[in-house]
């Protein structure tokens, strides 16, 4: 929380219009140390564009990202990694990612887990809910529906039958896996920060059609 706290004190101080944008997919880990995971997959494109055009009308951006996936600027030139040096590449998108980092305007807070997401998430709102009506949040992250609340705390060994944490193995070498639903947060995220907006999408997919629409229900 204190870590949380100094990243975002330049923001807080300023006071102005800010938002804070969820961006990425989430990993859920079968095992801790994590060895596999299943991943919700997304590239990041619509957050990182979101958060430039976000900017570049004036509001700070706290952007929440899954670590490897596309940042804002950097993705327009194949880069998703924030640490590079401005003297390296003579880019335009370089140089703009790193004055709004530089003056904090533009805040970047990784995680790669949904128990980290929940939790990191949580945290940030929390931070962030004296800036009142100034906040705007942006829940655009893929977020898994279901996680493993016990991931093995060891390999899960295919040949070997037992149990390990929310998984087992059995005698036929198969296995099964119990999921557990998300706890939902756009309610908490509200109840935190009432005066703030909260705006969340949900990926429907039918068929060959995606479309991003406004989720509906409170997550």
């Amino acid at each position: 929380m204190s870590d949380i706290s100094s990243l975002l004190e330049p923001v807080l101080l300023a006071s102005s219009p800010t938002v804070l944008l969820t961006s990425g997919g989430t990993s859920v880990p079968l095992e801790s140390p994590c060895v596999r995971s299943l991943e919700n997959f997304s590239t990041g494109t619509r957050g990182a564009n979101m958060a430039e055009q976000l900017l570049s009308s004036n509001y700070r951006v706290i952007f929440f990202y899954r670590a490897g996936s596309n940042l804002p600027f950097l993705h327009n030139i194949g880069i998703n990694s924030p640490k590079i040096s401005p003297s390296l590449i003579e880019d335009s998108h370089i140089t703009s990612f790193h004055k709004h980092t530089k003056s904090s305007h533009l805040v970047l807070v990784p995680y790669t887990t949904v128990q980290s997401y929940l939790a990191t998430l949580e945290t940030l709102v929390t931070t962030l809910s004296p800036l009142q009506s100034h906040l705007l949040q942006i829940l655009a992250a893929a977020v898994s529906d279901f996680y493993i609340p016990t991931p093995s705390t060891e390999k899960i060994q295919s040949g070997v039958p037992g149990v390990y944490g929310d998984s087992t193995v059995h005698a036929d070498k198969t296995m099964s896996v119990k999921f557990t639903p998300v706890p939902k947060r756009l309610g908490i995220c509200k109840e935190i920060a009432p005066e703030s907006t909260v705006v969340s999408f949900k990926l429907e997919v039918s068929g060959e059609e995606e479309s991003g629409r406004e989720e509906e229900a409170r997550r």
